[in-house]
């Protein structure tokens, strides 16, 4: 099987103009500390996200939400509610809007404000998404923004050679199991190095997986679920259709020919991974937990108009949900 090369990339994908780097990067302006007076300087950080500038929106909006009275939710009537000041957003896709206490929310509040303040006070704001993908939520971040320069410099993985530095090792002999693959055959699973779920979704997960009948890569890490394994009669259902391995080299496995999809967490599809399944041209199917993953699922299916939400059966109002883009 043929991989497709991870070099070749849309010519709307580009840095800053030299020139504007070199402004915006001299060392009189950028610091990679906070925010301190050293030497008679005053010198600013910079901050780098590799998240999505809509999530970051939701974080800007905080405020005035909570002030208009969308959060916190005070009954489960309101999830649905569209919020008219952030479309396309509805108040379950809220940062905060999963908060179980007054407590939990005045965290989160504390805690939005304290990221905002941060980028304000910043020499500059880097995302890894692009125009191309988030051109009005941009727009809208440099006017909320305005006096911090913000570039949108991604996608990363595009623009540089695959990291080597991972602190999990990379099992590379999935991509010979991939070379012995049919074309666009294979689901590829993983849900990122910091995510985590219970045994019982896990063995919900794994059955899935056997049940559908499709060829599969799962990077299943350990840790994700605490003291759980895949199920007893996994490998037997599942056979050798399918491939077990703890971590893999990502980049490599979304721009090989036989991976037809991805499924992930939703961090990876918010912050690299949607930039990734869209730039190698593959569809992908996000599972959330979070707020950050709901404003995500938000942006895919009704922003992007990328993709489809679904609920989970016994998710419930605030249990799981996917969102299929493609």
């Amino acid at each position: 099987m043929r991989r497709r090369s991870v070099s070749a990339w849309p010519p709307y994908w580009r840095l800053p103009a030299p020139e504007t780097r070199s402004r915006a990067l001299s060392p009189t302006r950028t610091c990679w500390s906070s925010c301190a007076w050293r030497g008679g300087w005053a010198c600013r950080r910079w901050c780098p996200r590799t998240g999505s500038a809509a999530c970051f929106r939701n974080f800007v909006a905080n405020f005035v939400l909570c002030h208009k009275g969308y959060l916190p939710v005070r009954a489960e009537s309101q999830l649905d509610a569209p919020v008219r000041e952030l479309p396309p957003y509805r108040v379950r896709d809220l940062m905060g809007a999963n908060s179980s206490s007054r407590h939990q929310h005045e965290l989160m509040c504390k805690l939005l404000s304290r990221a905002v303040e941060a980028v304000r006070s910043s020499a500059g704001f880097v995302f890894n998404p692009f125009d191309a993908l988030e051109a009005d939520d941009l727009a809208a971040t440099r006017r909320d923004l305005a006096g911090v320069p913000v570039f949108a410099v991604g996608p990363l993985h595009k623009l540089s050679p695959a990291s080597s530095s991972s602190l999990l090792q990379q099992d590379r002999s999935c991509l010979d199991w991939l070379d012995a693959q049919a074309p666009a055959s294979v689901l590829y699973i993983s849900f990122g190095s910091l995510a985590s779920m219970s045994g019982a979704a896990l063995a919900k997960v794994a059955w899935g997986v056997a049940n559908s009948g499709r060829p599969f890569l799962w990077a299943l890490r350990r840790g994700l679920a605490r003291d759980a394994a895949v199920p007893d009669g996994f490998a037997a259902a599942t056979g050798d259709r399918g491939l077990v391995v703890g971590w893999s080299p990502q980049e490599e496995v979304l721009a090989h020919g036989a991976v037809s999809g991805f499924w992930t967490q939703g961090v990876e599809l918010g912050a690299g991974g949607r930039v990734r399944g869209r730039a190698d041209a593959l569809p992908a199917m996000l599972r959330r937990r979070d707020g950050q993953r709901e404003a995500r699922g938000a942006r895919v299916s009704r922003g992007h108009r990328a993709g489809r939400r679904r609920a989970l059966a016994g998710s419930g109002g605030g249990g799981h949900s996917t969102v299929d883009a493609g």
